[in-house]
């Protein structure tokens, strides 16, 4: 399936309730209406926006916040225009209560998963996100994407997983003045939940209060726009690169 990376608007289900059957229990947390404050006021602390510029081009994008010490795990196509001489800078916060826009350094890639992990320079008493299990999923499962969609920070949008396993192939990602990269290709968690440019590296968040997946490419269809058709990479397929920064990087 031909997707593009976040690179067009599109819609959101929105369902006002979920529940179990009343004979059948799925001894699954069910996520309430009332509920998805709770989550994204829980996850909200640990969600940045990035931003990448060079040479007079500039790239928004989103992170997760890894360590407390400021490892952040976003998409390589996020910050991949930013090399060789370029800037990142890293904003957590909302729109409500939007952080100093500090500086960040790449300190580890993997452009063929289309992952990267940066570090926000001198940062301390960040808050991790939780992350969870992504193999544990079902489609129909409620879940929540956040990020900064065209710059708007602390945005959340709401919808279920549609599909598990998704074969996504994406152009690669620029690559500072070497140009354009070589496809990517992996398998993903397809969502309807609205993503927009902008919401690259963001979380997608299930009922558990944790993420399961890195938003990261729309489906491109024949009208150049893909509505309600939207990927993340799994979170449990970002572990390697994510436990080797940790460890190396990460608070002491």
């Amino acid at each position: 399936m031909l997707a593009s990376l976040v690179g067009g608007a599109v819609g959101a289900a929105a369902f006002s309730r979920f529940t179990a059957g009343p004979s059948e229990p799925t001894g699954r947390p069910v996520m309430l209406a009332e509920g998805l404050p709770r989550i994204v006021h829980r996850i909200s602390p640990a969600v940045v926006e990035v931003r990448t510029s060079s040479l007079g081009s500039h790239a928004i994008g989103s992170g997760i916040i890894l360590t407390s010490n400021g490892l952040v795990l976003t998409n390589f196509h996020v910050i991949s225009g930013a090399s060789p001489a370029g800037r990142i800078t890293v904003q957590t916060g909302t729109a409500a209560t939007a952080g100093p826009v500090q500086p960040a350094t790449l300190i580890g890639a993997d452009p063929k998963a289309d992952l990267a992990v940066i570090r926000i320079t001198n940062a301390s008493g960040l808050v991790p996100a939780p992350l969870g299990n992504s193999d544990r999923l079902t489609v129909g499962d409620p879940v929540i994407a956040m990020g900064a969609p065209s710059g708007l920070q602390g945005t959340a949008s709401f919808g279920i997983v549609s599909a598990l396993d998704r074969l996504v192939r994406v152009a690669g990602p620029s690559l500072g003045l070497a140009g354009q990269g070589p496809p990517v290709t992996y398998r993903a968690i397809q969502t309807d939940a609205a993503l927009s440019p902008g919401n690259s590296g963001g979380p997608l968040v299930d009922q558990t209060e944790t993420v399961i997946g890195i938003t990261s490419a729309v489906f491109e269809g024949t009208s150049g726009s893909g509505i309600g058709v939207g990927f993340a990479i799994p979170i449990n397929d970002a572990e390697k690169l994510v436990r080797a920064m940790v460890v190396q990087y990460g608070p002491k």
